[in-house]
């Protein structure tokens, strides 16, 4: 039974029910009875009342890992309504709104682009979503060309080339269109010695200007006099340092520099095992004449 106020007669076959704020749990059948008793109660004028909210969506994003195929996946927010949901696209200097080219192969709520489909530039990526109760629409704008994020590369290895240096190999990511697009490497290390400590090797590219040369400094440890060398030639990327001592430690920086200024300091410290000098054995032989 409803509570009274809810329902008002409106004439001899009409009653008008007016529920106000009503909740999720408010849904299912309403309807008036008839009979002068509760065994004689007969309903008449089922209405199914279905309570809901308008239409919404969340964590609409887009990604693309290779420059070629990119998709779109947004997650649908419970109307308890009936809902229809429709992704269309344009490139962004474009004024019409097209179909998406594949929703099958990332699942429900997606869109898929692959190689041939992706059209480069910035894309504007449209999510609507109808019920009984209205409509909304969320936008996303989305560039493969500039917001691609490669994977990790694969098969990195090191090949010891000498007792002091080595070459670091590595794949490009094996989805990655590696004959049409380049990706740019940096190569980070660090030592056994100082765990937590990232170095890189000091990059040869051409910022505000050509590399007209690099500085390369060593300091012994203990010593406060640090030595350095000017090399006045921005294509040579190797420096080989004489005259160290044994057992000692030495901190390497090298700065490369335009016609602008100098770049960050990239350094590396050497430590040279073991970390103590070993004893020395003295072997005798007696001469007996």
């Amino acid at each position: 039974m409803l509570p009274p106020g809810v329902q008002t007669v409106v004439n001899n076959t009409t009653t008008q029910l007016t529920l106000e704020n009503v909740a999720i749990q408010d849904s299912g059948n309403y309807s008036c009875v008839l009979g002068a008793s509760a065994q004689e109660n007969i309903a008449t004028a089922i209405t199914h009342l279905q309570v809901g909210t308008k239409p919404g969506i969340v964590n609409f994003t887009c990604v693309c890992y290779n420059m070629g195929d990119m998709w779109c996946t947004w997650e649908p927010i419970d109307s308890y309504l009936p809902t229809t949901y429709e992704f269309t696209w344009r490139l962004y200097y474009e004024p019409s709104w097209k179909a998406c080219p594949d929703d099958t192969e990332k699942g429900p709520n997606s869109c898929f682009f692959d190689f041939y489909a992706n059209q480069g530039s910035e894309h504007v990526m449209r999510v609507s979503a109808t019920n009984a109760l209205g409509q909304m629409e969320e936008d996303k704008h989305f560039n493969p060309d500039s917001d691609t994020i490669p994977y990790p590369p694969e098969n990195v290895r090191v090949v010891v080339k000498t007792a002091r240096s080595v070459q670091v190999q590595w794949d490009p990511p094996s989805d990655w269109y590696a004959d049409i697009f380049f990706l740019q490497y940096k190569l980070q290390y660090q030592s056994e010695w100082e765990l937590g400590e990232w170095l890189q090797l000091p990059e040869k590219r051409e910022r505000n200007g050509i590399i007209i040369g690099f500085r390369v400094a060593w300091l012994e440890e203990g010593s406060s006099k640090r030595k350095m060398i000017d090399i006045q030639d921005g294509n040579q990327t190797m420096y080989t340092i004489t005259d160290l001592s044994v057992f000692r430690s030495y901190t390497v920086s090298v700065v490369m520099y335009n016609s602008v200024g100098d770049s960050p300091v990239t350094q590396i410290h050497i430590v040279e095992k073991p970390s103590v000098k070993p004893r020395t054995t003295l072997l005798y032989e007696n001469l007996v004449n």
